[in-house]
């Protein structure tokens, strides 16, 4: 259980991080196109003003252009669904082994009944069994069903049949799923 919040903490994170480069990348991308028009319009100017006998300093040598990586939001959403995929394991593994317990359990149970033990000894197992051990383990259960629709509501980025992410709009395309944090 406890490697189930580790995830589930992380996915968190994970999730505040792609909202953050996501913020940032579009105010970059703003900036980036404001500075490129601001520099046309200045060198423009500067030469119209300057006439044909003059020079003019131009501005000149400023790379506001893309740098592939240099912010990958791409990185970070195959992060996230990485960590999405972990959780998941985690929960499947836990609803798995519960109900093996269970079984087991139950198998421990019937074996007790159909001993030769007798008094109270043998209703004091039983009973312990019936008290304590099957209620914890049918809570496990459960728990595990309930986080396995939980992580299904979890976002998730559209990835095409070779696992690329999906962009419509020049963005990440999502499934239409709400983030419910931990």
């Amino acid at each position: 259980m406890a490697n189930i919040k580790i995830h589930a903490s992380s996915l968190s994170v994970h999730f505040q991080n792609m909202r953050n480069i996501n913020g940032v990348l579009d105010d970059v991308n703003s900036l980036r196109h404001a500075v490129k028009a601001l520099i046309s319009t200045v060198n423009h100017n500067a030469n119209v003003t300057a006439g044909e006998n003059r020079s003019t300093i131009k501005i000149e040598g400023i790379d506001v252009e893309k740098k592939d990586g240099a912010i990958s939001i791409v990185a970070a959403y195959d992060a996230f669904d990485r960590t999405r995929q972990l959780l998941l394991d985690e929960v499947v593994s836990l609803a798995d082994i519960a109900n093996k317990h269970l079984y087991e359990v139950n198998c421990l149970r019937n074996d007790t009944l159909a001993s030769s033990l007798n008094g109270q000894f043998k209703k004091d197992i039983i009973e312990c069994i019936d008290r304590y051990i099957v209620p914890r383990v049918k809570q496990a259960e459960s728990a595990g069903i309930v986080l396995r629709s939980e992580v299904g509501e979890l976002p998730a980025a559209v990835r095409d049949v070779d696992g690329k992410l999906v962009f419509e709009n020049g963005q990440i395309k999502h499934h239409d799923v709400e983030f419910r944090s931990q």
